[in-house]
């Protein structure tokens, strides 16, 4: 067993050295006839590993690590009572940064430009996925549509109260980065598996506590090598149109940790791609990130089990007080005048 010590988003960082990428069977190739630019390029070897070879799967990774978590709740999961709880990306940084804030605002949302204009590429960035041509006008159009169409009530009477010099000032943030996606990234073939909107759920604890994400692109699938072991395959890849935050990198982990407790198999890389940078941060999956992960979601999943019972939440200051309804009347609030931009959480 692995023995890890408690990590908090500064311990991660936002800087690691990676591991050496291990030797195995070649992963999703380009057609003959693709050309990249020299970006795209970059993207296809660096991030996407297009070409390279992929590590084979190890499958008593996925037994351990739930034998882990399950033990490691073990004595919480009673107080679970008869329901199911939920723990998403979202609960979790609540949690893990000030209790009083996310019991106070766990049901409170609020759209704005910036996180509709995230919503937005993201519906885009699955048309690119799923063989669209079309111009970065076109798909900010479009996906302003799927996003009104799907994107449940409250998007969609925030979105049709925009006069129209709002749609198209949003519209215009969105095509700014969906032209500067399409510039750098090369283009998604239909080989590679694209799945846009990647649901990652399962369970652990007995069924009692249910882990649910949704990776807004994999790509690759596992298969059989040429010596029949079967490979690890996919990439999971998060799209920001904000600026990078420090809990980025642990999040994509999570994701690749729920990743490998559905299916058995772990991705062999996660990654956070920044559109308006071009810029990206990457981990090539090993046992010991997947742990790290691990040590996070039980200590959120703790302390989710414990407010959903009763107990007091605690009161942790930091730059998200500038953003916290309460923080006017919180003695230990730590506003600033000049908080952080919005970051395009998905809510």
């Amino acid at each position: 067993m692995h023995n890890i010590e408690p990590a908090g988003l500064a311990a991660v960082g936002t800087t690691w050295d990676q591991p050496e990428r291990p030797e195995a069977s070649g992963g999703p190739s380009l057609s003959g006839t693709t050309v990249l630019n020299p970006l795209q390029q970059y993207v296809a070897d660096d991030l996407l590993g297009i070409g390279q070879e992929r590590p084979t799967a190890d499958l008593t990774w996925a037994p351990e690590l739930r034998a882990w978590l399950d033990e490691s709740l073990q004595e919480h999961i009673p107080l679970v009572g008869q329901r199911q709880l939920w723990v998403t990306k979202r609960a979790m940084a609540g949690a893990l940064g000030c209790e009083a804030r996310h019991l106070a605002t766990q049901d409170d949302f609020e759209w704005s430009r910036e996180i509709a204009k995230g919503v937005v590429v993201h519906h885009a960035v699955a048309l690119v996925a799923a063989g669209s041509m079309a111009d970065p006008l076109d798909l900010a159009n479009s996906g302003l549509d799927e996003a009104r169409d799907k994107g449940g009530q409250s998007l969609r009477s925030w979105l049709n109260d925009l006069t129209e010099q709002q749609r198209l000032a949003l519209v215009s943030a969105a095509v700014a980065e969906i032209d500067a996606f399409m510039a750098a990234f090369p283009p998604i073939e239909a080989g590679w598996n694209p799945v846009a909107e990647f649901p990652v759920r399962t369970t652990v604890g007995g069924g009692k506590v249910r882990l649910s994400g949704r990776v807004d692109l994999a790509l690759g699938s596992p298969r059989p090598g040429p010596d029949h072991a079967v490979r690890r395959e996919r990439l999971l890849l998060e799209i920001k149109s904000g600026r990078p935050q420090p809990e980025h990198r642990i999040e994509h982990l999570t994701y690749a940790l729920f990743e490998l407790l559905r299916s058995g198999i772990a991705p062999f890389r996660a990654a956070t791609y920044y559109t308006a940078s071009s810029t990206w941060v990457a981990d090539d999956i090993t046992l010991d990130l997947l742990f790290l992960a691990g040590k996070r979601l039980i200590d959120a999943t703790k302390r989710l089990i414990e407010l959903s019972a009763g107990r007091a939440p605690e009161r942790r200051p930091g730059w998200r007080c500038g953003y916290c309804p309460m923080a006017k009347a919180c003695p230990e609030s730590e506003v600033v005048s000049d908080t952080a931009e919005d970051s395009d959480d998905d809510g």
